[in-house]
């Protein structure tokens, strides 16, 4: 028996959370929230099971539709500047540690291009 959720079920899990990006992914699975039967990385597991790329597996629909879910840049600005970070470091840092609201990307040169 596979350790992992088939696949249809481990894609409703990544579509629930709302992310926008691989790099997204990246950082959720690596501040400990991934359920174990969920794979960290879905494109080997389900590579000949069902995977269709990482926009279908988050289902960002495209670029377009990721920034809609965000904060306009002036808003998210104003909270980024509010938590007195020092550089990109520490943002990754303050994203991992879980206090990041949806609305506010973890990757904010990606999204606000």
């Amino acid at each position: 028996m596979s350790k992992f959720l088939p696949f249809d079920e481990a894609l409703a899990v990544a579509r629930s959370l709302g992310l926008a990006n691989v790099f997204e992914w990246k950082v959720w699975c690596k501040e400990g929230m991934r359920p174990p039967n969920v794979p960290s990385h879905p494109d080997r597991t389900y590579k000949d099971g069902g995977w269709q790329g990482w926009v279908h597996w988050l289902g960002a629909g495209n670029a377009q539709d990721a920034k809609k879910a965000f904060l306009p840049f002036g808003e998210a600005l104003a909270v980024a500047r509010s938590l007195g970070l020092a550089n990109r470091f520490e943002w990754r840092v303050w994203c991992k540690e879980g206090m990041r609201p949806p609305k506010v990307p973890a990757d904010p040169p990606g999204i606000y291009k």
